[in-house]
């Protein structure tokens, strides 16, 4: 039974841990990248030690090498002048000097080969680097418009429709007032005597009932030639 409720709190903690790893999965993703792009860092300055060794041991063979030549050209002069006790005395310094120079020659075939690792490791861990922060970025826009399609698209599309509707209502409301409107005015219109004596009138069944402008002009013409007669006479 003790084993059991173990084995269930062990996968209820394994489940729950799962959970808390997938809810924040964009963080952590960002983190471990922080982390990858600091040990690049690091790799990067141990590089630069190692090719900065390098460099120091290249010196100090060619340093070497110098010696030797010198104190080889010395040594043939003793050997040509009889002074066989300063040859031997130069043979035994070359010995230590050769012995070096190959310890040396040694350190740089090491050096190369770590360097050359080194570099191949960097080359690697910068490439999948470079495909984690695209993937990074890929997974930060769809988590981004996962947000907008649940929180922001949905309710505006309600907001949309609803407002659609009020639109609907608000229009067949409006028409409805002005044929209203229409049907009062046509009745008013209807009921008036007076409504009715002006189409006729209108339609030319009689006398107008306003004055136009042209009846005005007449008026005036009748006067203007009257006054005329008057002044003649």
């Amino acid at each position: 039974m003790y084993k059991q409720v173990f084995t269930l709190l062990r996968g209820s903690a394994h489940e729950a841990a799962e959970q808390f790893t997938d809810a924040n999965a964009l963080p952590i993703l960002r983190q471990q990248i922080r982390d990858a792009a600091r040990s690049i860092q690091a790799s990067k300055c141990a590089i630069a030690a190692a090719m900065a060794q390098y460099q120091a041991e290249v010196d100090h063979h060619q340093a070497i090498a110098a010696k030797i030549t010198d104190l080889e050209e010395r040594a043939l002069a003793a050997m040509d002048k009889n002074q066989d006790e300063l040859a031997h005395e130069a043979a035994e310094v070359l010995a230590s000097l050769e012995e070096e120079n190959d310890t040396s020659l040694a350190a740089q075939l090491m050096f190369r080969e770590q360097i050359g690792g080194l570099k191949s490791q960097l080359r690697e861990a910068q490439s999948i680097l470079r495909e984690l922060q695209r993937g990074q970025r890929l997974a930060a826009a769809s988590h981004s418009t996962s947000r907008l399609n649940t929180r922001g698209v949905g309710c505006d599309h309600s907001s949309l429709t609803a407002a659609r509707e009020t639109l609907k209502r608000l229009q067949a409301r409006q028409m409805q007032h002005q044929r209203k409107a229409d049907a009062m005015a046509e009745l008013n219109r209807t009921a008036n005597p007076d409504s009715v004596t002006e189409k006729l009138a209108n339609a030319g069944c009689g006398n107008p009932v306003k004055k136009s402008a042209d009846d005005v002009l007449d008026r005036l013409r009748a006067k203007s030639k009257k006054s005329k007669k008057t002044g003649k006479s």
